[in-house]
């Protein structure tokens, strides 16, 4: 399934899951790896399920709640992906990409103040997220902000 993924074939990946998963129900990492399949087909409401179906074998599986969160957003389904944001980086606190998704959300809401207390938290766990923060479109609004260019700026 995950060679499958990997080669962007997403179908055949969830079929592979789906068989792991009849043998072992309670295989959490199936359960996460079809929803990312799911999310790569743009079928959010199902990988949600997926995702579900993970936390609920594995509470504390930060990739499932990160994920989920992403799911979410995508939704525009924005204080559901915050809370998910929120139980990834409780349970994985050097999480970059729980803490940098969370501010392109808050970016999303237009809520500048926890945009970049969560930027500024991603960009301290990796330098290279000021890159990234720089070509995101969820940031597009801030872009020519100068607390956001300052807190991206190359050193």
């Amino acid at each position: 399934g995950n060679a499958l993924a990997k080669l962007g074939r997403s179908e055949e990946a969830i079929a592979c899951y789906d068989k792991a998963i009849a043998i072992k129900p309670d295989y959490h990492e199936a359960w996460g790896n079809k929803g990312n399949a799911l999310a790569e087909l743009e079928k959010y409401e199902e990988a949600i399920a997926c995702y579900d179906k993970a936390i609920e074998i594995k509470p504390d599986n930060s990739e499932a709640w990160y994920n989920k969160g992403i799911a979410l957003a995508e939704l525009e389904k924005y204080e559901e992906a915050i809370a998910c944001y929120d139980k990834a980086i409780e349970i994985k606190p050097d999480n970059y990409e729980a803490w940098g998704n969370r501010a392109c959300t808050y970016s999303l809401m237009k809520n500048k103040e926890e945009m970049l207390n969560d930027l500024k938290a991603a960009i301290e766990l990796n330098e290279d997220y000021k890159k990234v923060a720089r070509e995101d479109e969820d940031f597009k609004e801030y872009w020519d902000d100068s607390d956001f260019i300052e807190l991206t700026k190359q050193k």
